[in-house]
């Protein structure tokens, strides 16, 4: 099944990476999320997408300068004020969040400007430690945290990122599918304009790879995507896209219906025509017969007067 992540949680109506939008996405029925993950000053991991602070909250400063109780003493409602409470979780808080409610999730690693200390390691023992490897679906533009990801453990399922124009760390990459592929990553994340050009989800799938398109939310682009074949949509909007999914599974239905009452119309047909071709050919044979014994009966008549007139 073709499947739904709210990006950054339901972004669209709670502040984005927090847990008031991974609630409501849940409740929504997202089947995962989308987040980013950086690394406090003391080693914590943190759920936020900029490397600095500003632009999501009331504080300032780069994230790695930060203890996670200084970040804590800001407001992460910036981009929706009326969530006066909402401040940085952790990851460990995400996960035991979701898990309970059978979410995925794709934690991207926010590791192509900033280098963080082992958060390779830390992310894949918090997820084996919480029982939510095989639930955890990790990405980034760093091919470098990709790879380092999957020596740590073969388990992890890993997707290469990449920027409109299909640029990764600033370079164009041509055949990403090809790539990813050959480095063993189990998926591309391409942009929705890379993705709906390209046709990718056709190539990436004859290597066995999924292809996980973001972010979807505009309704042409959502119906789009899921036509082409992509395996995960992220968007802010994890209800629009649920409802344009259940649309296209209706419209999807209703062509199959029609397609098997088409086939049976057309057995039924076969049927009648097979009937009607043994029909005439029992006729025709009855007729043959009764051609024989008119004959035979002629033939006997014929001779029963010959023998008469030589009497």
């Amino acid at each position: 099944m073709q499947m739904i992540y709210a990006h950054r949680g339901a972004s669209a109506y709670a502040p984005e990476n927090t847990l008031e939008a991974f609630y409501i996405a849940a409740k929504m029925g997202a089947d995962g999320v989308e987040l980013d993950v950086h690394v406090t000053k003391d080693g914590e991991l943190v759920v936020a997408h900029d490397e600095e602070i500003d632009r999501v909250s009331d504080g300032s400063g780069l994230i790695q300068n930060m203890t996670l109780a200084q970040l804590r003493q800001f407001h992460f409602n910036k981009t929706h004020p009326e969530y006066v409470y909402a401040t940085i979780p952790t990851l460990r808080e995400v996960y035991e969040l979701l898990k309970p409610m059978g979410l995925c999730v794709n934690t991207e690693l926010k590791t192509s400007i900033i280098r963080y200390d082992k958060i390779e390691e830390k992310c894949i023992a918090l997820a084996d430690e919480m029982g939510m490897t095989d639930r955890v679906l990790y990405s980034s533009f760093s091919f470098y945290s990709l790879t380092k990801l999957k020596s740590l453990d073969s388990r992890a399922k890993v997707g290469l990122l990449r920027l409109p124009l299909g640029t990764l760390n600033g370079r164009k990459l041509f055949d990403p599918w090809e790539f990813a592929s050959k480095h063993g990553l189990d998926a591309i994340h391409p942009h929705h304009s890379e993705f709906l050009i390209h046709q990718e989800a056709d190539k990436a799938h004859s290597l066995k790879m999924q292809v996980n398109v973001w972010t979807t939310n505009d309704d042409f682009i959502i119906r789009s995507c899921f036509k082409k074949g992509a395996d995960i949509l992220i968007g802010d909007c994890p209800d629009r896209m649920l409802k344009i999914r259940n649309e296209i599974n209706e419209e999807n239905a209703r062509a199959s219906e029609t397609e098997m009452f088409s086939q049976e119309a057309q057995a039924e047909e076969e049927r009648q025509k097979a009937a009607k071709k043994a029909e005439a050919e029992a006729q025709a044979e009855k007729d043959r017969m009764a051609a024989i014994e008119k004959a035979q009966a002629e033939e006997i008549e014929k001779a029963a007067r010959e023998a008469l007139t030589q009497v």
